[in-house]
């Protein structure tokens, strides 16, 4: 993977004691790219360069027969350049009847076919002359087949490679630039989420523990109870609907997303792991949960989630 350049001017808003700087920005898997230009003796040809969203990396070089023997140089210079997406690259002549070609005459099958014919006049007694004619119509005697382009020229569309892959990948930074903006500013939204659950949990926690003492007051007023035992019943119960842990693996998650998206690699498997872990936690929240506001915020911080899952799905 090339060494991206730096993004210059690009402010990151994902809260205030942690927005990003300007920094290099990871790329987007979706982009496009075309040109034209000149070929000796092929006239003008069309390079057209896409990407789309995958899993691994995928290339697809479409060129016309006479220049097939470029499509692997092609395929290796793609994944020199990306690691992730699904890639298309298409070269087609402006001009068909200018693509130099050859007249192929295959002097072994010919023989082959007259050879069989003499057998078939021998043993089945079946005559007759062939005249050219005959011998053309033959299938694949006389075959027109592009010439192998010179060398200069083979020089010539790998320069252009280049330049379409070179274009293509500041389309690709131009859309990355756009996904990362976006997603900073639902991190921060998370993290405003997270923090009003943290103080709403703490409210909650103290109003029961409140309200267990004073049933307990009144409980004692009746009947003797064990002491210790008691204790014990309280602080389980307390602990059971305690979601502490699980806020501080979110705030953690929440952090680490920040410095991946600061990271000049591609970023994109990472986040969409951290995703997964978010998910988790915030899902085991909502189970402990039984205050209605926390319920709310917990649907709110999933909805939130899910747009991020899907912009970091976009990104290499």
């Amino acid at each position: 993977h090339r060494p991206l350049r730096p993004v210059t001017g690009v402010q990151i808003p994902l809260g205030t004691p942690k927005a990003l700087k300007s920094f290099t920005m990871p790329q987007s898997m979706t982009g496009f790219s075309r040109i034209e230009t000149e070929l000796p003796q092929y006239g003008r040809v069309v390079l057209e360069a896409s990407s789309l969203n995958h899993r691994f990396i995928e290339v697809d070089v479409r060129l016309p027969k006479s220049l097939t023997p470029l499509i692997f140089p092609i395929n290796e210079l793609v994944r020199k350049r990306f690691s992730r997406g699904k890639f298309l690259i298409f070269l087609k002549f402006a001009e068909t009847e200018k693509v130099p070609t050859k007249l192929v005459f295959r002097e072994d099958l010919l023989r082959e076919y007259l050879n069989i014919l003499e057998k078939v006049e021998k043993e089945y007694r079946v005559f007759g002359s062939v005249g050219v004619p005959d011998v053309v119509s033959f299938p694949g005697v006389f075959s027109l087949e592009g010439e192998d382009p010179p060398e200069e020229v083979q020089s010539v569309i790998m320069e252009k490679v280049e330049e379409v892959l070179g274009s293509l990948e500041e389309a690709r930074k131009k859309e990355g630039e756009k996904l990362v903006e976006d997603i900073g500013k639902r991190i921060a939204s998370l993290e405003e989420k997270r923090e009003k659950i943290e103080s709403l949990s703490e409210s909650h926690r103290r109003s029961i523990k409140e309200k267990l003492l004073e049933r307990i007051k009144r409980l004692q007023e009746d009947v003797e109870l064990d002491e210790v035992r008691l204790n014990q019943e309280v602080l389980f119960y307390l602990e059971r609907s305690d979601i502490t842990e699980e806020l501080v693996r979110i705030d953690s998650h929440l952090k680490f997303f920040q410095e991946v998206l600061r990271k000049d690699e591609p970023i994109g498997r990472k986040l969409d792991f951290l995703c997964q872990e978010l998910l988790r936690e915030i899902n085991t929240i909502g189970s402990k949960n039984s205050l209605s506001e926390i319920s709310r915020l917990v649907v709110e911080f999933k909805e939130e989630l899910e747009k991020v899952r899907q912009q970091v799905q976009n990104l290499e």
